[in-house]
Parts: C-alpha cells; sequence; structure tokens
C-alpha cells in the first residue's frame, strides 16, 4: 500500500473522458530512459507519474488530477530500459508543464521518487541497489508467534507494495533505501487494541543488503484519555484530534528517512473527552485538536524543553497551527488540552451584475505543522491503521486522488472529514467558514479564498496572477466578511 502523502487537490469531482482532456489539454510524450548503478538497462520497471510542476511557479507542486489529465499514466519499460508516458502539456488553465513527478519500481531496487523536465530529450534515471528484510513478531507476554494482521513501517518514503506476508506468516520488504534507519512491527487485529514493537534502529546493519529479524516483541500501545480545557463551551461540536507519533524527531533535522511515524484520530466527545485506545510507548506524542470555533494552542518553546526535543514549529505559529505534545511513557495519559478561539469568515458570492451565485464552492486552507515536518490543512489526520487494513487497490489510488475517493476514506474512518473547510453557497450566494486561526487586530492573519462554479471563474488575486485566489484578513474571535465577485468561465485564462 502507498501511503505516502500527495498534494490533494481541493475538488476533482470526475476522471476526463480521453475527448475531453484531448481537447482541453493536449499531450506530450516523456521519454524515459532506466537504468540500474551498474548503467545496465532496466526491463520491466513500472513508472507512475504522480505529480506536475508549472514552468511559471516551478516550486508549486499539483497532484494528477484524473478530471483535467484523465487516468493516471502507468507505463512499463521495455528490454532496453526505454518507455514513453504521456504526459499533459498544461498543468491547469494554460499554465505549461515544466516537471513531471516521477515513481519508478522495479523489485531488485529502490523505488525512485523525483521531478524530470519534460523539454528534455531523453529523461534518465538511474535506480540504486538498497536492502531487502525478513521479519517476524511474537506476542511478548504469551512468546506466541503473529502470523496474521501484521504490518511494518519502515521510516522514508517508499513505493507501493513495500511489504509482503510469506506463507508462514513473516513480512518480507521489497529492495527499500538503506537510509530508511527506523522500523516498526504492528499488529491490527480486527477487534482488540493494536500492539506495536519497540523501533528498531537499522543503522548498525550499515550497507548490508539483506537482513533478517526474527521474534521482533509486540507490546500493548498507551491509552491516551484525553479532555478539552473547560474554556471551550460543551457541547463540544464537530470535534476531532490527530494524534502524530515520532521517533526520530529528537534529531534536529528534517531527516524524513529517519523518522518513523504513526497517525491516528478520533472523534471528541460532546463532553470534551476523547480516547485513543493504543499508540506506540516510548515516543513523543503530537495532538491537534479542532472543534467548532476553536482549535488547540501552540506548544511554547519549554515544553520542547522539557520533553528534551528540538522546537520545529513555535517559529511558524503565525501562519500555522501546532500540536500540543506529550511522552507515551506510561501505561494511561491522561493530556488536558488547552485551546484558542477562532476566527469566522463570510463570504458572499456574486457575477459582474451583482447577482448571488448560488451552488458555487468555497474553499479556505488554513495550515498545520506537525512533529515530523509534515503539514496541511488544519484538523486533516489520518489513520495508519486503516488504511494499513484497506484493500491494495485503495492505496495505489493517492495519486489520482479525487473527490469521490476522498469521501470512501472519510467514511472508512481513514481520513478526516475533507470539508470542514470546503462548503457551497446557499441560495443567497453565502457561505460561511468556521474554525479559522485568526492573528490580533495589530497583527491580523491572513488567508486566501478559493471559489469554484462550472459556469464562472474567480478573477487571478491581485498578488499572484497566476492563482485565482482572494485574500482576507482573520482576526481571532472575530468575523471577516469578503464579496467575490466573479467572472463567466473563459474570461481570461490562466497563463495566456
Amino acid at each position: 500500500m502507498l501511503l505516502c502523502a500527495l498534494p490533494i487537490p481541493a475538488v476533482d469531482p470526475k476522471p476526463a473522458t480521453d475527448d475531453d482532456q484531448r481537447a482541453e489539454n493536449p499531450r506530450m510524450v516523456l521519454s524515459i530512459h532506466v537504468v540500474g548503478s551498474n548503467g545496465e538497462p532496466v526491463a520491466d520497471a513500472k513508472i507512475t507519474a504522480i505529480g506536475l510542476r508549472t514552468k511559471a511557479e516551478p516550486g508549486s507542486h499539483y497532484g494528477w488530477m484524473q478530471s483535467r489529465n484523465g487516468a493516471v499514466p502507468v507505463v512499463t519499460t521495455d528490454a532496453q530500459g526505454k518507455a514513453a508516458l504521456p504526459c499533459p502539456r498544461f498543468v491547469i488553465e494554460k499554465l505549461e508543464t515544466k516537471c513531471v513527478t516521477l515513481l519508478v519500481e522495479h523489485p531488485d531496487f529502490v523505488a525512485f521518487n523525483e521531478d524530470r523536465d519534460v523539454d528534455l530529450d531523453v529523461a534518465d534515471v538511474e535506480l540504486q541497489f538498497g536492502r531487502l528484510m525478513v521479519v517476524s513478531a511474537i506476542d511478548a507476554k504469551t512468546r506466541q508467534p503473529v502470523t496474521t494482521d501484521l504490518h511494518a513501517i519502515l521510516s522514508g518514503s517508499g513505493g507501493s507494495d513495500e511489504w509482503s506476508t510469506l506463507s508462514d506468516g513473516r513480512l518480507m520488504s521489497a529492495t527499500v533505501d538503506r537510509e530508511r534507519i527506523r522500523l516498526r512491527l504492528v499488529h491490527v487485529p480486527p477487534d482488540g487494541p493494536i500492539q506495536f514493537s519497540d523501533v528498531i534502529d537499522l543503522s548498525e546493519y550499515g550497507d548490508k543488503r539483506r537482513v533478517l529479524l526474527r521474534d521482533l516483541e509486540l507490546h500493548a500501545g498507551v491509552r491516551v484519555e484525553g479532555k478539552l480545557a473547560d474554556n471551550v463551551p460543551r457541547p463540544i461540536i464537530n470535534g476531532t484530534v490527530s494524534a502524530e507519533v515520532v521517533v526520530g524527531v529528537e534529531v534536529d533535522n528534517w531527516n524524513h528517512s529517519g523518522q518513523n511515524e504513526w497517525s491516528d484520530w478520533t472523534k471528541i466527545n460532546a463532553d470534551g473527552t476523547f480516547v485513543f485506545a493504543s499508540l506506540p510507548r516510548n515516543a513523543v506524542a503530537g495532538f491537534i485538536t479542532v472543534c467548532d470555533n476553536w482549535v488547540c494552542t501552540a506548544p511554547t518553546p519549554e515544553d520542547f524543553v522539557r520533553l528534551q526535543i528540538p522546537d520545529r514549529v513555535t517559529k511558524s505559529l503565525e501562519n500555522h497551527v501546532a500540536p500540543q505534545i506529550a511522552r507515551l511513557e506510561a501505561e494511561t495519559i491522561t493530556p488536558a488540552i488547552q485551546m484558542r478561539s477562532t476566527a469566522t469568515c463570510i463570504i458572499k458570492v456574486v457575477d459582474r451584475q451583482g447577482n448571488s451565485i448560488v451552488g458555487a464552492k468555497a474553499a479556505m486552507s488554513p495550515n498545520q505543522s506537525g512533529l515530523s515536518g509534515g503539514g496541511g490543512i488544519v484538523g486533516r489526520g489520518h489513520s495508519t491503521s486503516v488504511m494499513l487494513s484497506m484493500s491494495k487497490d485503495d492505496g495505489e489510488v493517492f495519486a489520482g486522488w479525487t473527490e469521490e475517493l476522498q469521501q470512501r476514506m472519510a467514511a472508512a474512518g481513514a481520513v478526516t472529514d475533507p470539508t470542514r473547510y470546503r462548503k457551497e453557497t446557499n441560495n443567497e450566494g453565502i457561505v460561511r467558514i468556521l474554525t479559522l486561526p485568526g492573528g490580533t487586530k495589530d497583527n491580523p492573519r491572513t488567508e486566501t479564498v478559493s471559489v469554484w462554479h462550472d459556469d464562472y471563474e474567480q478573477p487571478a488575486s491581485d498578488d499572484n496572477r497566476l492563482r485565482r485566489r482572494t485574500s482576507v484578513q482573520l482576526v481571532q474571535g472575530e468575523v471577516t466578511e469578503v464579496t467575490i465577485v466573479m467572472d463567466k468561465k473563459g474570461t481570461k485564462v490562466l497563463g495566456e
């Protein structure tokens, strides 16, 4: 299953047909040549396009939008290591494609995930040898082998289908990068709490290409019985808490390959309480907590000193919601989550004549920062255990993340509700978006609003003519009102 996070477009309702796609966005072909580290061509390498960058904004990154670009292209190299990958000429509207983000996989090599420029005559890809692992687990109490519902979590990002289950219940990895040095086994039974092994540091194996780990002990996790602070009025409405557990965060850098991560989320009860039945022990956890009109307060520099981990988030708190943090070192912990009030934005959407536009979709994207360096929209969380347990097919379609898939993932409990900050205008053309982190009167927080409609388009912003968005200023505890005047679709095409 592919667990690495990819950029998620706000709205991608349905795959385009071939005819629609060719008419709106002609295709190019990227010629790719794949070799191994010895220079020999690699046949039967699977190549997937998982993202795009524009020439105008090469620092931007867009996921593959099936509604515009059609199905995610997957090709295989021939005996000479060559393949031709179709890709769109434009990323969005008339903004030309500069790079395609490639995922190249072959069982004998480490998965390759990098950009390649579409203007290259031939895009060369060199695959590297890595490490193959076989691991087994036992229950720490009963000493009995655990051979079902067993999964492996390896630090860093890789390809799809990284682990397979052998006939005797052991797990075998695909070829993985030797820089990915932290491994944890997890038992996710159909009922009962999740069990975890301690994290294994693989750096002691150096450049070994084969590693066998026997009988890693699985222990019960830490139970979390948390509560929101009393300043939040009850009943709690639309409350969620996302937990991120990181081993390797003690290293003061952003070395994702060395960080072993586990995520979960749960709803907050009306009385402000919440429970995680089992999180990995002997690790640092960050809790991002959100309910209508409230978000968690930021950790202080003193919190990081107390937990003896580097402070990676307080320097950017002006623009991000950051987690409250705790160590998971007891059988049960009872964190009390401090909260702060938020801002509200009322958005009215009209045409050039001032008529209300009904059924427009308005979205805002306030950001959060996690302990691992990851981000996303405030309150966005996922359940590693549910994602591990879902089908292979669901796991492989993240590169073409659609609105329908988001809804299915949310229904399964794999992710939180993706619609908190995306609403549709009512009969008066108005939408109200709550729970937006705000600044002070002297230093308001800037956020942007994006609006979509089948018949209308939002004009490009004054500060960035390549983006359709409108900036608003938000103050904690206050309501900001903004009117967005829309043009008829096709009035101005970005990139022309």
